[in-house]
């Protein structure tokens, strides 16, 4: 396709290094061995925030000593902050500090500490704490899924999916307490990390397991969106649930702004990575848009690349792979991000 030749050519002219590395391993499938792709690895490696977040890594592994969130005057000083961003700007998993922040993350698997950071225990028969979750998601990240806390999660985030298959209304599982909407006990709303973690795995692939995971995704998708924010109750607490689907699955390109964008790129990168823009006809529609939407203005890729969830790095958001935020630059973040959704779903002809 033209277009996409086009828009390619252009990354690997005109991006950064992390756009440039990521462009030909992620999209063009250039092993990572040769010249080019070590020497832009260098480059990677010593930019000013990525030396910064390196250098930010303890003896043991760890980013001072937290695990999700970090402390207000450091977002990187924590593991699973720190680790996402490395591994968002390309920087191979073989690294040393990758593998010791893998290293880090399963000790504290063995551990099995209870920093909740504002996240409540998973209620599915509290078989999967939040800290579990988060390392189950950090361990992915590293390129360790057979470690047996990401099996556990693995598993876990299917039947959350499987539980969302058949529901008609938000209404049948939840219910008022003390003024807030939660959902009912025994139920368990799939949420950001079960569908990171089931995008970013293999071992779980089956026919019958993809057919699920696309009849719940495709249902939850047509479901009309809840009237107000639904948490979760756990010892007559209400926490929010780490992000669930219900906070905004996926919203339509032809609408989106600078607000809604930064959900619809992750939702749409994830959804397309567990091989289901194939299977729901709506994805599928939304690729097609998106691949229409390679031919938008500078201007309208600016207004909608804005918002600080693509430059700001937590747990939750952040994906901006230049240092700054030109026209030019978010323009180059706009493209990856689109090519990596249309690769993932199968809609690139390379």
């Amino acid at each position: 396709m033209k277009v996409v030749d086009e828009k390619i050519k252009l990354l690997l002219k005109n991006a950064g290094p992390s756009i440039k590395y990521r462009t030909r391993r992620d999209i063009l499938g250039e092993q990572t061995q040769s010249i080019e792709m070590k020497k832009l690895q260098k480059e990677i490696l010593s930019e000013k925030l990525v030396t910064k977040v390196l250098s930010l890594q303890e003896e043991d592994g760890g980013f001072g000593g937290r695990l999700h969130t970090a402390p207000s005057d450091n977002r990187f000083n924590a593991l699973e902050v720190a680790t996402k961003f490395l591994v968002e700007k390309g920087i191979e998993c073989i690294h040393p500090a990758i593998g010791k922040a893998a290293r880090y993350a399963k000790e504290m698997a063995l551990k099995n500490p209870l920093e909740m950071s504002n996240l409540v225990d998973e209620s599915d028969g509290k078989k999967t704490s939040a800290s579990e979750m988060i390392i189950a998601r950090v361990l992915v990240q590293c390129g360790k899924e057979n470690e047996k806390v990401v099996k556990k999660q693995i598993k876990t985030s299917l039947e959350s999916f499987r539980m969302a298959k058949s529901i008609s209304s938000w209404n049948e599982v939840t219910e008022q307490w003390r003024g807030k909407f939660v959902f009912r006990k025994g139920f368990r709303c799939p949420c950001y990390y079960d569908l990171f973690v089931l995008a970013h795995t293999f071992s779980w692939r089956d026919e019958e397991n993809l057919s699920i995971l696309a009849q719940s995704s495709e249902n939850l998708l047509l479901l009309d969106p809840p009237q107000s924010k639904i948490y979760e109750l756990y010892k007559n607490t209400v926490y929010s649930p780490a992000w669930a689907i219900t906070d905004g699955l996926v919203k339509d390109l032809g609408s989106i702004d600078k607000n809604s964008a930064f959900c619809w790129f992750q939702r749409m990168e994830h959804l397309a990575k567990c091989g289901l823009t194939r299977k729901i006809k709506y994805l599928e529609g939304q690729t097609q848009k998106l691949l229409a939407g390679l031919e938008q203005t500078d201007d309208w890729i600016s207004s909608v690349m804005a918002n600080h969830s693509f430059s700001a790095w937590s747990a939750y958001i952040g994906s901006s792979l230049e240092t700054g935020k030109t026209k030019t630059m978010l323009r180059n973040d706009f493209f990856f991000r689109s090519l990596l959704i249309l690769k993932y779903s199968g809609n690139l002809k390379i």
